[in-house]
């Protein structure tokens, strides 16, 4: 994933990437694409037959909401309403 999203915001996103990369921003890369994606996978597939199907399908639909939730409360991000699937008026 990491792999597709970097090809991906290459060629899609209007933000350039950064000019010089120092040993902070690889450390970070690294740590955010290597290492929690595997965390992420392991705590799934361990995870996950200790549980009923609805109430896995129920955790997985529902990690978008919270990742909203927290972005807002950890970082304070602020979405707009197309973020929040919200139609404005």
């Amino acid at each position: 994933m990491a792999v597709l999203g970097s090809l991906g915001s290459l060629i899609f996103e209007p933000t350039p990437w950064p000019q010089q990369w120092s040993g902070s921003l690889i450390i970070a890369f690294v740590i955010t694409s290597v290492f929690t994606t595997t965390y992420a996978f392991w705590a799934m597939t361990t995870f996950q037959n200790r549980t009923t199907p609805t109430r896995a399908a129920l955790i997985y639909t529902l990690e978008p909401v919270f990742a909203a939730v927290f972005s807002v409360w950890l970082a304070a991000d602020r979405l707009s309403p197309v973020e929040l699937s919200l139609s404005p008026g």
